[in-house]
């Protein structure tokens, strides 16, 4: 009956009216994989706004009569409409009162510690919330996209009942734990990495300065929703930040456990029949993933988050770990990466650290190298690289000490012979120092 209705506006004007709503997508199930399989579905918009003449823009306009919504509009109309049924259909629990001795209405008082009852979801929330996962299923969830167009709340929300519906648990349950990789499912393991990819993409993302949200003229007691949103992506992103180091954690775990994962697919998700829930993933039509893949994406964002912690060395190597593994990817389905980007990161890290690009090094042979360093006189490494390897062991603890004063004397050794003014401990260190430190003093000045 939908095919009836007038679509959009005749004219150069924007469109108003899409030309798929989004109930039509739960009418029929084989709808949102054709509209998604479109060539470009934003191709329209761009082409009416960049034609020159008002002539062609009102061709345009005529011949697109309506926009397609995107897939990152399908995605936030799909999940307002579930919050908005779910509410409507949520009953408001009513106060409870009591009748005093005397005969007077006495308000009962609520524990703080009650247990929130969870809310039964209907077949048509469910329905919901799966279509938005189906849409970023077909994706490839790519957190990098849809964190330019998706609000982070919502996004939160799709990786919530993704995790119920791949662990059976909120994502709270597990947002404090370290995760072994290894005795958890290959789908678990997916869903699990994704969502801590989420929490230090967020992170990274609030570190840049946004624009205020416009404020406009409201009706007294109501809230803007704008503003409304921008406050819960402002709470999500502190109460991340609060636990963003077992965010790390599990990701370097992750890294380790050199397991494949399975990343569900569009096909894999269903929408609820009339004698199901749909709660379950067909994960058998999953997409496996190797190592390889993962790993490249998350030394990428590794990476990242130390760039903007300023740990300039730990970036560095997950950076030239990422370029690594990038160059044995052959068409990738999981990771996304901006080669332009990783080589301008990488670039920076070298910069700050004053390494030079060890991919010539790393080509020669051992023999070569050797030969190297005995015609500068074995003294292949930088004042400034030798300090810093004396300063990380000193900070490293006792067990460390015998290590550190041996490394201190050969730094002060090799500023002695280039003729440099040191001012260092060392002395007081061997007045009273065992054999072992002076042989090896022996052993290097003989």
């Amino acid at each position: 009956m939908t095919e009836s209705l007038p679509r959009g506006n005749f004219g150069p004007g924007p469109v108003s009216v899409p030309s798929i709503s989004w109930f039509e997508f739960l009418l029929n199930e084989t709808l949102l994989e054709t509209h998604l399989n479109l060539e470009n579905p934003e191709l329209k918009s761009n082409v009416i706004t960049t034609a020159t003449t008002t002539t062609k823009r009102l061709l345009l306009s005529v011949f697109y009569l309506s926009l397609d919504p995107s897939a990152y509009q399908l995605i936030i109309q799909f999940l307002q409409q579930a919050d908005s049924h779910l509410a409507a259909t949520t009953p408001d629990k009513p106060p409870t009162t009591q009748i005093g001795v005397n005969g007077e209405t006495v308000k009962e008082e609520t524990s703080n510690q009650e247990t929130k009852v969870p809310v039964k979801e209907n077949r048509k929330v469910t329905a919901l919330k799966l279509l938005a996962l189906k849409v970023t299923a077909f994706l490839n969830w790519n957190l990098t996209k849809l964190m330019k167009s998706v609000p982070l709340v919502m996004i939160h929300s799709m990786l919530n009942d993704l995790c119920r519906r791949t662990m059976d648990c909120d994502l709270e349950s597990i947002c404090n734990s370290s995760i072994d990789f290894q005795s958890i499912s290959p789908q678990a393991a997916f869903t699990i990495q994704l969502y801590h990819r989420f929490c230090i993409l967020s992170v990274i993302k609030d570190s840049f300065p946004v624009r205020p949200v416009k404020t406009f003229v409201q009706m007294q007691g109501q809230v803007e929703p704008m503003i409304a949103l921008a406050g819960a992506n402002d709470l999500l992103v502190r109460n991340i930040r609060d636990r963003i180091t077992m965010s790390v954690v599990n990701l370097e775990k992750c890294v380790e456990c050199g397991k494949s994962i399975i990343m569900p697919s569009l096909q894999c998700i269903e929408l609820p029949k009339e004698d199901s829930d749909g709660l379950d993933i067909r994960w058998e039509d999953g997409i496996t993933i190797l190592p390889n893949e993962y790993n490249c994406q998350l030394y990428y964002d590794l990476g990242c988050f130390y760039f903007y912690q300023e740990a300039y060395s730990q970036a560095y190597v997950m950076f030239q770990r990422t370029k690594e593994l990038l160059k044995e990817l052959e068409s990738p389905t999981y990771c996304s990466i901006d080669a332009t980007r990783l080589n301008g990161y990488y670039t920076g890290c070298r910069s700050l650290q004053g390494v030079s690009d060890m991919s010539v090094v790393n080509m020669e042979t051992m023999y070569e190298q050797a030969e190297a360093a005995r015609k500068n006189n074995y003294q292949e490494l930088s004042t400034m690289y030798r300090s810093d390897i004396e300063d990380e062991i000193a900070n490293q603890g006792d067990r460390y000490n015998v290590l550190y004063i041996q490394v201190s004397i050969c730094n002060v050794i090799r500023g002695v012979m280039e003729g440099k003014a040191l001012v260092s401990l060392l002395a007081n260190v061997l007045e009273d120092c065992d054999k072992e430190t002076t042989d090896f003093l022996l052993m290097l000045i003989t």
